[in-house]
């Protein structure tokens, strides 16, 4: 299988081990209560082999402009601490590209930005035409 088309599953569970409870209470901020969270980690425990899981993403996520952990400021957080200003960045997992809009905006680099949905990569094409 190719590295593109390899499931993310080493990903999330390295992700798991290190910062396990980060996405939970990320969620339980946005206001799902503790069945819709443990839901959520059940279905993305194996996301790659759940044919739900992308449906049921979507009906909790399509509402929210940022579907991920973090905030404008932790985004200009992190690139005040690189050492040097990025030459090249890959936005995975890049959502409707929220953070993809602050790092062109804050940065004279080029950006790749990766979402396996579709729509989201439609939004952030919208985006960048207004």
């Amino acid at each position: 299988m190719s590295p593109r088309r390899r499931p993310l599953r080493h990903w999330h569970e390295k992700t798991d081990k290190l910062a396990p409870d980060a996405h939970l209470d990320w969620l339980k901020q946005q206001g799902f209560d503790k069945k819709e969270v443990l839901h959520l980690k059940w279905l993305s425990k194996d996301m790659n082999e759940h044919e739900r899981y992308m449906a049921d993403f979507m009906t909790v996520y399509h509402a929210l402009d940022r579907w991920g952990p973090g905030t404008k400021a932790d985004t200009l957080r992190a690139l005040q601490l690189l050492l040097s200003p990025p030459t090249k960045v890959v936005d995975i997992g890049c959502g409707k590209g929220l953070s993809t809009i602050l790092l062109a905006q804050n940065t004279q680099t080029n950006i790749t930005a990766v979402d396996n949905e579709i729509n989201a990569l439609g939004q952030l094409q919208r985006r960048i035409e207004e």
